[in-house]
């Protein structure tokens, strides 16, 4: 997911033609215009690359097994602390109702002098916190990288 964001996420919004990037970190494109890539277990990350309707955004989602969502959590908020302005925690996991279920939310921005950057991550669970399924989960992780 980390490299996702480094290879993929981060160079579309500069602009990067999406089928090189994608081939370039080691992905795939779908029918839709989509990066994907499948791993081992059922585990996938799609990227939505930026739009003409949000072009500084770049969207994630990450299909992962059950009980990994705080190591990936984990995992970008020290992403989002060696950025090379360093993205400062925002939201530490908020829990927000959700159609049907609750959304785990955390967020990591940056108010620079030239670009604001920001990252969220969400997590979503039946109502009760529980995963939606009982062997994988999934989030959604948006990357926002704008001039101030």
């Amino acid at each position: 997911m980390l490299s996702a964001l480094d290879n993929v996420c981060i160079p579309l919004i500069n602009h990067g033609e999406v089928r090189a990037t994608a081939r370039a970190a080691g992905m795939r494109v779908n029918s839709d215009g989509q990066v994907y890539l499948s791993l081992p277990g059922g585990d996938k990350i799609t990227v939505s690359p930026p739009s003409a309707a949000n072009p500084t955004n770049c969207g994630m989602s990450v299909i992962y097994d059950t009980g990994g969502g705080d190591a990936l959590r984990d995992g970008l908020a020290a992403w989002a602390s060696h950025r090379p302005t360093a993205l400062a925690a925002d939201k530490a996991a908020a829990s927000g109702p959700e159609d049907g279920g609750v959304s785990i939310i955390s967020t990591w921005v940056n108010y620079g002098a030239t670009t604001t950057e920001g990252l969220i991550y969400i997590e979503h669970k039946k109502a009760d916190g529980s995963p939606l399924n009982a062997t994988h989960e999934q989030a959604d992780v948006t990357l926002s990288i704008r001039p101030s």
